[in-house]
């Protein structure tokens, strides 16, 4: 884990959480299953295991591989949406005090439950631009908290 990655608490992965990562890596996931929280499982269990910069590299990569496994086709995937994510979970693992899974983890960050919350940061209208699903676009109405070490 780089030095801009580490956390001040603790975080650890549960076998649910490994298990649920697995799935996804391999594509065992039906568009029913991956739901907004396990978008937030996988981001959490990948920042545990790689850190922040990997975590969006993997994660990434796993959701283009499990849009063209279901069909969906690539051009559903949004970069800027899914790093703000990573970026919005890293920052609140830096609030969390260290849990031994994400279970644990988001009792004390309900706040990503809402599925609206990048609304606040966000545009609709920046959301639409091809830039922003092809590469991370700085918000444009707030910035997403940054965990500083």
């Amino acid at each position: 884990m780089r030095s801009s990655d580490k956390l001040p608490h603790s975080h650890c992965i549960s076998t649910h959480d490994a298990a649920v990562l697995a799935s996804f890596e391999a594509c065992r996931m039906t568009t029913e299953c991956f739901d907004h929280r396990t978008h937030l499982q996988v981001a959490y269990a990948l920042i545990v295991q790689v850190g922040v910069e990997q975590a969006a590299v993997r994660m990434k990569t796993g959701l283009l591989r499990l849009l063209k496994h279901l069909g969906a086709g690539e051009h559903r995937y949004h970069e800027t949406l899914t790093r703000g994510w990573i970026l919005a979970v890293h920052h609140f693992m830096s609030k969390v005090p260290g849990c031994p899974g994400f279970d644990e983890f988001i009792e004390g960050a309900f706040p990503l439950l809402d599925q609206s919350i990048m609304n606040t940061h966000y545009s609709a209208e920046l959301l639409a631009t091809p830039e922003a699903r092809q590469e991370f676009v700085m918000p444009n109405l707030a910035p997403i908290p940054l965990h500083q070490t």
